[in-house]
């Protein structure tokens, strides 16, 4: 077990990211979430309080961003793929 505390912002922004790659159908084989890199992002971008969500609306759009990365995921080459070792 992990000795790391997580604030209840960090929880539910973890809980969102499941959510997001259970929706875009990227599960183990038993049907499970397996949270990317992307899916947390786009988790944090859903909370407008998140100081990187903050520091990127004032710079970007960040609905322009969100979907910039679901289109990505849209894509038929995407499937929550691991980048090469």
């Amino acid at each position: 077990m992990s000795d790391t505390a997580f604030t209840p912002r960090l929880q539910q922004a973890v809980a969102r990211a499941r959510r997001i790659a259970a929706e875009h159908g990227v599960t183990d084989d038993a049907g499970r979430p397996v949270v990317g890199t992307e899916h947390l992002f786009l988790a944090i971008l859903d909370d407008g309080y998140a100081v990187p969500t903050q520091a990127l609306e004032e710079r970007h759009n960040v609905e322009s961003l969100k979907e910039a990365v679901l289109r990505v995921m849209r894509t038929p080459e995407y499937r929550g793929r691991t980048p090469p070792a």
